[in-house]
């Protein structure tokens, strides 16, 4: 199953409502897509979401259509990985 980590730039004066709509996507927020973890991180992007998808379509379905549209998110940034090694169980 496709991961994918998407680098997400906020708003600065929207950033509290656009974190919280973030942070309460359900688990299975669209069809085919699980989410693993919601991160804040430092410099030019302000928020990340880990996420495995059964198809590319779905994962792009998925960022287009429910983390776009969030009011407040600016810019978006998708990067399809393939981990190397599993740390964490799922």
């Amino acid at each position: 199953m496709p991961k994918y980590l998407v680098l997400i730039k906020i708003n600065p004066p929207q950033t509290d409502a656009a974190i919280r709509a973030l942070r309460d996507f359900p688990d299975k927020p669209w069809g085919g897509v699980t989410l693993h973890y919601t991160m804040n991180v430092f410099g030019p992007w302000d928020l990340c979401m880990w996420f495995n998808a059964d198809t590319h379509e779905q994962a792009m379905d998925f960022v287009n259509n429910k983390i776009r549209t969030i009011p407040g998110v600016t810019e978006v940034y998708v990067l399809p990985t393939t981990p190397i090694k599993q740390y964490l169980s799922y």
